[in-house]
């Protein structure tokens, strides 16, 4: 089992949750914007550039978890990471994050206007300073709800 066989899962996602560590081995995790998955790699998009950016530049391997609240599981893939700040790639994943802010900022405004909810800090713009990251997968582990844990995927 490869990324491809749970993209569905992950393409209802906005989210995934990475985890870094610096060189010294201080863990970091946080949630990175979700752009598209293909066979072999993850892309996600970073437009804050903290701690997570930090750490990929001294350490570029990451851990990324994802949860199925249908069936109860869970995935946890491992990886390393290159990240993309022009290019061809480049351009096409940040023409995706612009079509995928765009649509989830109208599904967050439509719900909000059935809901008779008001947005107090609701920003529309997309940011023009973003690294994407390109991450190869090397290890799939899924997790089902009884606990057990299997490897699905590893290559070197």
């Amino acid at each position: 089992m490869s990324i491809a066989a749970i993209k569905h899962l992950l393409e209802k996602q906005s989210f995934l949750i990475v985890a870094t560590a610096d060189t010294g081995g201080q863990p970091n995790a946080a949630p990175m914007f979700f752009i598209h998955a293909d066979d072999k790699y993850l892309y996600l998009v970073d437009y804050t550039m903290g701690q997570t950016y930090r750490n990929i530049k001294a350490n570029p391997r990451v851990s990324i978890s994802v949860s199925d609240m249908e069936t109860l599981s869970g995935f946890k893939m491992t990886g390393a990471v290159k990240i993309l700040t022009q290019g061809p790639v480049y351009a096409k994943i940040y023409s995706r994050f612009e079509q995928k802010t765009v649509d989830l900022s109208v599904k967050r405004v439509i719900k909000g206007i059935r809901e008779s909810k008001s947005h107090k800090h609701f920003e529309a713009g997309i940011p023009s300073a973003v690294v994407i990251y390109q991450i190869n997968v090397k290890e799939l582990t899924e997790i089902n709800a009884q606990g057990k844990i299997e490897r699905k995927y590893s290559s070197s």
